[in-house]
């Protein structure tokens, strides 16, 4: 910890929270470094929300004095501290160490509230209201205690009329001033708070998600390539669609991971590929949407991002001994679309920099579809989300290349979570020709989305494919 943020000795915990909250844009903290470093130092356990609001209504003490006196009062230190403290206001007072508060001058720091009862006291008798509108919006109508700094703070007034800072956005706000009188405070100034909100777009929490990333350590090492090199050229495709980590587990995975490897470990390629995306995680955010914004089961996204980097690392590893090329291809999902992206990069960055480098590939292209060759055999990958019925046209006439010289052509897509597998002659070959566009089932947990939509009679498996130089010659259940 920077020593300008610890506790100076014999500096009372008033004065040392004085001066971290007063200096939070000098030191160039965020309320939530400010929680950091005062639960540190002070082995609390609080929020950043009680610290901010703490300090709201200190400097909504210090105001009131300033436009009683005319100025800020001179008696705020304890006189505990070994330094002076450095008060954020416009004269930028500095107050002596050794100047404490003498007798009947009020104590700025005790000051919560000036005309404000508690916040914990009950409310007089106000109608509230909540709508919720067609378009996710919602609007809320309460009495709350607050302040003025209080007032320009979206996150007080979100957390003050019940909703979650990380979950929703303030899109407006208006509040009104009441005055009512009782025994213990005099007259108190309430406000009549009306805020409309939204669902929050995508607050991602990027520190979470790359201390998952730096936690897991994975350093890439060189695998050796331990098959034999011989005349047979055989190749396989591992197309694990609709993943959905978030809903599973790393260890929901174990099994269908377990045979993947035997089957790398007993046997020898000369190219491996292995398309990730397609929904390997569940949400796009931490919000609990997909990239299409539509609403879902909000799941844990650092952890399912930590499962699904253990998962690939062991498969890549596994593919790097039995294969001489393994190439790693995103393959865009409508879960996971820039989160899938992200995922492959850092792959990329993971790999593409060590000593495998030489014997791999990456293509992160942002494309719905994609294609290649694997000897003299087509394949063509896409989620299926999007143009689903003119698949196998459309692969056609994007990737003429490719599809004049090869001798069997296949088309995977998954999205629906079922299996089928349809012929279709297409009018750019001869009649005997033909093109299978298969539609991949999954082994994942039914979700609360495909339960109520009665998606739940599919097989629950996953297909790996083998082929020979022209041909499809083996398919693996996993």
């Amino acid at each position: 910890m920077n020593n300008d943020f610890r506790r100076l000795e014999n500096e009372s915990v008033k004065d040392y929270k004085v001066r971290i909250c007063s200096n939070k844009e000098q030191y160039n903290l965020s309320w939530e470094n400010v929680r950091q470093i005062l639960n540190t130092e002070l082995g609390e356990k609080h929020g950043e929300s009680k610290y901010r609001k703490w300090w709201y209504a200190f400097a909504d003490g210090l105001d009131y004095q300033k436009d009683k006196l005319g100025h800020f009062p001179n008696t705020l230190s304890y006189g505990t501290s070994e330094e002076s403290i450095s008060l954020l206001d416009t004269n930028e007072q500095v107050i002596p160490k050794d100047q404490k508060f003498s007798e009947g001058t009020i104590d700025a720091a005790k000051v919560n509230v000036i005309n404000m009862a508690n916040e914990d006291e009950e409310l007089p008798p106000y109608k509230e209201t909540t709508e919720i509108l067609k378009d996710g919006m919602q609007r809320s109508d309460k009495l709350v205690w607050m302040n003025q700094q209080q007032r320009k703070d979206p996150d007080f007034l979100l957390e003050a009329h019940g909703y979650d800072p990380k979950e929703w956005e303030l899109t407006s706000s208006k509040s009104s001033m009441w005055n009512q009188h009782n025994k213990k405070h005099g007259t108190v100034i309430l406000y009549s708070s009306k805020i409309s909100v939204k669902p929050a777009t995508s607050k991602f929490d990027w520190e979470g998600l790359v201390n998952n990333i730096e936690t897991y350590q994975h350093p890439a090492p060189l695998v050796e390539f331990k098959g034999h090199k011989d005349d047979a050229y055989r190749t396989l495709n591992i197309p694990l669609f609709d993943l959905h980590f978030g809903i599973n587990t790393f260890e929901d995975y174990q099994p269908t991971l377990n045979k993947i490897l035997n089957i790398l470990e007993n046997n020898t390629y000369k190219e491996i590929i292995i398309p990730i995306g397609q929904d390997g995680l569940h949400n796009n955010d931490f919000n609990g949407q997909t990239a299409n914004g539509t609403r879902i089961d909000k799941v844990d996204m650092v952890k399912a991002w930590g499962d699904m980097h253990k998962f690939y690392n062991y498969i890549i590893d596994a593919a790097l001994e039995s294969s001489e090329i393994v190439k790693i291809v995103f393959s865009s999902g409508n879960h996971d679309f820039s989160l899938g992206w992200s995922f492959v990069k850092m792959l990329e960055a993971e790999y593409g920099k060590s000593e495998n480098a030489y014997r791999m590939g990456f293509d992160t292209r942002v494309k719905e579809r994609k294609a290649f060759l694997l000897g003299n055999v087509f394949i063509g990958i896409t989620h299926g989300d999007k143009a689903r019925k003119n698949a196998a046209a459309l692969f056609s006439v994007e990737f003429p290349q490719y599809w004049a010289q090869s001798k069997t052509r296949e088309v995977y897509m998954g999205h629906l979570h079922r299996k089928r597998a349809t012929k279709k002659e297409t009018e750019l070959i001869h009649d005997n020709e033909g093109i299978i566009v298969r539609e991949l089932g999954t082994g994942n947990k039914i979700d609360q989305y495909h339960e109520d939509n009665g998606y739940t009679m599919a097989h629950r498996e996953f297909e790996i494919f083998e082929y020979d130089k022209d041909k499809k010659t083996h398919i693996y259940y996993v």
